[in-house]
């Protein structure tokens, strides 16, 4: 007495000896009256807000303990999905598996095998086709309600991914080719996401800072490999373009010693992008090995030193010699013959 209780009350039209839930359903229902810690057990579980929503084909799947399986319920949306309805996809389970192609079928039996052994959620994704001949990938996930004689109901949805996975693929492929094509200049690619603290280098990035293709970087470690009489302006370039409202570029030439020992000298370029609120969320750039032409540079510098001063020395004898030759002349024509 005094207690509250939530009562749900299904009133479904009969046909046939069955609740037929909506045109297009296939699946038992019953009225379910209890407390709220009650809804959901025992019976199938209708996930209508799956299917209004259109994520995919919600579905009970009933796993006896000898391995056989049906569906005991399949949502309006199994014919969009896989072609066939629901009905019949109730009738014969494997109408369904069947689609899945021969070279997934292994991954597919082995992630429902490992999840019913220790109890817990199915995901897999496996490419299938369809009833039409069209082939598309799907995701199951599933959880399942272990039943007192040892049934297993697994509670899932059926998602077609193609669009995310092609997707997916063509975002890859198109880093791949600006890779390709900005590594073509020599130029390594790298990325900091500050907001997750991950730092992201292409595989000449690293092999500009003498590192291997499978090294892990953090922004620790980058700073490790700046010179230390460089880390200082390093970090001063990168405050800069931070602190602009609305983030900013900035160019600089530091040193890195390798963890060979190599002192290579580098010249990145850099943007920095922030939110609308002017924080700093990401940073990507571009590093160029630029160690030859520093050395160019510095050997014209010694050239041109050298240059300088023995033309400074050539002039100072010539004076001296003027100078003394001048001494010995009491007149300027004097001085001018004998020059």
């Amino acid at each position: 007495a005094g207690q509250s209780s939530t009562i749900v009350l299904l009133v479904l039209p009969h046909l046939r000896g069955r609740y037929r839930l909506w045109p297009g359903w296939a699946g038992y229902a019953k009225p379910v009256n209890g407390k709220a810690k009650d809804l959901g057990g025992g019976d199938p579980i209708v996930r209508p807000a799956a299917d209004a929503a259109s994520l995919g084909m919600a579905f009970v799947m009933e796993v006896q303990p000898d391995g056989a399986r049906r569906f005991v319920f399949a949502g309006p949306r199994c014919l969009g999905v896989n072609g066939v309805d629901g009905v019949a996809a109730m009738a014969d389970p494997l109408l369904i598996y069947n689609m899945i192609l021969p070279e997934h079928r292994a991954a597919f039996d082995s992630a429902e095998a490992q999840a019913r052994t220790d109890r817990r959620p199915f995901d897999v994704e496996v490419a299938m086709r369809r009833a039409d001949g069209e082939v598309r990938w799907h995701r199951f996930a599933a959880i399942p309600r272990e039943q007192p004689d040892g049934t297993l109901l697994w509670d899932g949805l059926q998602v077609d991914v193609t669009d995310r996975r092609e997707m997916a693929a063509e975002l890859v492929e198109q880093r791949r080719r600006l890779e390709v094509a900005v590594e073509a200049t020599g130029l390594g690619f790298w990325e900091w996401d500050i907001e997750a603290g991950k730092v992201t280098w292409s595989e000449r990035n690293k092999a500009l800072f003498g590192l291997p293709a499978d090294a892990e970087l953090t922004v620790a470690r980058y700073l490790e490999l700046i010179h230390p009489d460089d880390v200082g302006k390093v970090r001063e370039a990168f405050i800069a373009a931070r602190d602009r409202p609305a983030g900013g570029d900035y160019s600089i030439e530091h040193r890195v010693v390798t963890p060979s020992g190599e002192t290579r000298w580098i010249h990145a370029n850099a943007r920095v992008a922030t939110d609308e609120a002017g924080e700093a969320k990401l940073v990507v750039g571009t590093s160029l090995d630029i160690t030859e032409r520093k050395a160019a540079e510095e050997r014209r510098a010694l050239l041109m030193g050298e240059l300088a001063h023995r033309a400074k020395n050539g002039i100072a004898i010539l004076m001296a010699i003027v100078s003394q030759t001048a001494r010995g002349q009491e007149t300027v024509e004097g001085f001018l013959e004998v020059i």
